[in-house]
């Protein structure tokens, strides 16, 4: 996959599962093409790379690729000395019933995808295919650029706008380095063909900037290839497969049989391979590892052995976590939707109750919450409430009724 340097430094902010998107279309770009196709992305294709399940697919396909449309990236362009502002896509056409969604870029990002003969940088989608941060992503890429350079420095207020750090998010340096600066550093390490160290720059006693040196891990043997590669060398002669036994199946396995290619479904080494991983472990490991290697395998000639090596690495866990991550962040958003709703629908009872108490209160007592109401107001508005002004008494209604809700709220909702 091939991106331009520009693109690469833009300013955006991307999920994890947005960014897997953007970069799966962008490994559909062939070098030679001369403007963007169409590019059609399965609903089991948006299983593996978003990591939800089957019932919940259609609903994230939806919001992930209506969210690209408007999201807007910022692109530096140093020949005018201006920034373009654009949207990921241009269009997103989600076919109901057919199982599959057809996206193309906008045409403004050809510049920086199509053909380019300088200032680029190349990779493969594998490489960050198991990071499971869209900081650690970006932090790749910006790496990336200058790994034969070896060393790259920025201030930390440029790398939290290249890394889409929102201002309200990691205000301390303490947390922007704990959880952008070091988790990518782990994942970098253990995921992709780059690692990195960092210096701190400072001025006076406040860190100021970053300098990362960059180290280009030397490839390992292919017999022990890293799981981000997919170029796994088939055996010399194809091997047949003796059609699977007929057996009543568990109600998991028959599951798990399902997500295969229907062409590997009757394979006896491969179901035999889902069988023995879903007793080592459970059906949810195997499951992603399967959706994994449904969506990354390539070359179907070598899905056998690509899936025994998912299966057996887990290359799927960073779908898992994702799912967990989702689950968990829905759960909490469900119940801040919860209190948020219970604490208005209080604060309305007790306005209604208070404008009720008020409304039944006799002269007297109605005069002597005005009066406790006036002394809590300044002298200028006092004076107004005396000369009987609207907009004055209508304020001091509501400082009484603010009043009664205070003592509600204190005594258990009576007064």
């Amino acid at each position: 996959m091939v991106k331009s340097n520009d693109l690469i430094e833009a300013r955006y902010d991307l999920t994890l599962t947005e960014q897997r998107i953007i970069l799966y279309m962008a490994s559909m770009i062939e070098p030679n093409d001369e403007d963007f196709k169409t590019y059609r992305i399965t609903v089991s294709d948006f299983i593996a790379i978003i990591g939800v399940d089957d019932k919940s697919a259609y609903n994230q396909v939806r919001q992930v690729t209506e969210s690209l449309i408007s999201n807007v990236l910022r692109i530096y362009k140093p020949e005018t000395n201006s920034y373009l502002s654009i949207a990921w896509l241009s269009s997103s056409h989600y076919f109901v019933g057919e199982g599959y969604v057809e996206l193309r870029f906008d045409p403004g990002l050809k510049p920086y995808l199509l053909q380019m003969k300088a200032r680029f940088t190349s990779y493969k989608l594998t490489a960050v295919a198991r990071l499971n941060s869209s900081h650690s992503i970006r932090i790749y890429e910006i790496l990336k650029q200058y790994q034969k350079i070896g060393v790259r420095t920025f201030k930390v207020e440029e790398l939290r706008k290249i890394l889409g750090v929102a201002d309200s998010e990691y205000k301390l340096y303490a947390d922007f380095k704990r959880r952008v600066i070091l988790t990518a550093q782990s994942e970098l390490a253990k995921s992709t063909d780059l690692s990195f160290t960092f210096r701190e720059l400072k001025t006076g006693r406040k860190v100021t900037g970053i300098e990362f040196t960059i180290t280009v891990k030397q490839p390992e043997p292919q017999a022990e290839a890293k799981p981000q590669s997919i170029d796994i060398t088939p055996a010399k002669e194809p091997t047949v497969e003796p059609p699977a036994t007929t057996q009543p199946a568990t109600p998991d396995i028959a599951y798990l049989t399902d997500l295969l290619p229907h062409e590997h479904r009757d394979k006896k080494t491969i179901t035999d391979a889902i069988t023995a991983a879903y007793k080592a472990h459970d059906k949810e490991y195997v499951a992603y590892n399967i959706r994994y290697a449904n969506s990354n395998c390539k070359d179907k000639a070598k899905y056998r052995v690509y899936l025994t090596k998912a299966l057996k690495e887990n290359w799927g866990a960073g779908l898992a976590e994702d799912v967990e991550a989702t689950k968990k962040h829905a759960a909490v958003k469900k119940q801040e939707a919860k209190k948020k709703e219970d604490a208005g629908r209080h604060d309305k009872e007790t306005y209604d109750r208070a404008v009720e108490y008020i409304a039944k209160l006799k002269a007297k007592e109605r005069k002597k919450l005005e009066a406790e109401a006036v002394k809590t107001l300044p002298s200028e508005q006092q004076e107004k409430v005396k000369a009987g002004n609207v907009y004055a008494l209508k304020g001091l209604t509501h400082v009484m009724e603010g009043l009664v809700m205070e003592r509600l709220a204190g005594q258990g909702q009576t007064v």
